[in-house]
């Protein structure tokens, strides 16, 4: 149901930044347990063939607490 709801879009400050994600294992932080985050992230990944987050993998994890240091 959320696939339909969400249309991520993308922008990279760097051409490094790009190809970063392109050419690493990657491991991806959300900054909450969002299922929108998530959907939103693995979108985006499928869309532009990065490393796609799985929970089999355990390649993304989501924190379901933080807070900012002043």
């Amino acid at each position: 149901m959320l696939n339909f709801l969400i249309s991520p879009e993308i922008e990279f400050e760097t051409k490094d930044s790009e190809d970063f994600l392109n050419n690493r294992d990657v491991y991806y932080a959300l900054s909450s347990e969002s299922s929108f985050d998530l959907t939103a992230l693995k979108k985006v990944t499928k869309r532009h063939s990065f490393t796609i987050p799985t929970r089999i993998k355990k390649n993304f994890f989501q924190l379901n607490h933080y807070s900012k240091i002043s």
